[in-house]
């Protein structure tokens, strides 16, 4: 059962009781990790669960714009800043209109998020989701941090099977791929 905490939401709150699969990937992604991303996404649209994110860092916009509202898989987009002051595009109107959609916020008042308002959005993120996914980790950033934290309490973590993650497939991750990708659903 999820433990809920205290935020604010606009969209279909119903996608809440899916099976959540965060997907992360940190800023600085190399350009040749975009088209094999790309592909590994479209794949997990294709599965019956809710994909989950701030959608900030350049390769996840960029896998958040491939998201349409045939697809079977939902998005929950998690923001940092007042849910108020979120201005969704075109992409997220369609499936906010599919009912594909949930904008979620940790109740932050402020228009450009702080340092302390990621935290506070990834805390909140991590009550929610049952699996994490790592499209790309960068040494040494936050999202390094996440993932031994994560690993370390024996969560269900999943790294992206590239050779740019190469260095983080270690015991208690999967590495996933599209050929695999079912294991998302059974594990």
């Amino acid at each position: 059962m999820k433990v809920l905490s205290q935020f604010e939401s606009k969209g279909n709150i119903e996608l809440l009781s899916q099976s959540t699969v965060a997907v992360f990937a940190s800023k600085n992604a190399p350009e040749d990790l975009y088209l094999p991303a790309s592909e590994l996404f479209l794949a997990l649209c294709k599965l019956p669960l809710s994909l989950c994110g701030g959608w900030q860092a350049p390769l996840e916009k960029r896998l958040l714009n491939l998201a349409y509202p045939e697809m079977t898989a939902n998005i929950l987009y998690y923001s940092a800043r007042d849910i108020g002051q979120i201005s969704p595009g075109e992409k997220l109107k369609a499936l906010d209109i599919f009912g594909k959609l949930l904008l979620i916020s940790a109740e932050s008042r402020t228009n450009r998020a702080s340092s302390n308002d990621i935290d506070k959005r990834d805390a909140l993120l991590f009550k929610h989701v049952d699996k994490v996914l790592f499209i790309y980790i960068e040494r040494g950033g936050r999202l390094e941090e996440y993932y031994n934290q994560l690993l370390g309490r024996d969560f269900p973590v999943f790294i992206f099977d590239h050779e740019h993650n190469k260095s983080f497939n270690s015991p208690g991750s999967i590495a996933l791929n599209t050929e695999n990708i079912d294991l998302l659903l059974t594990s």
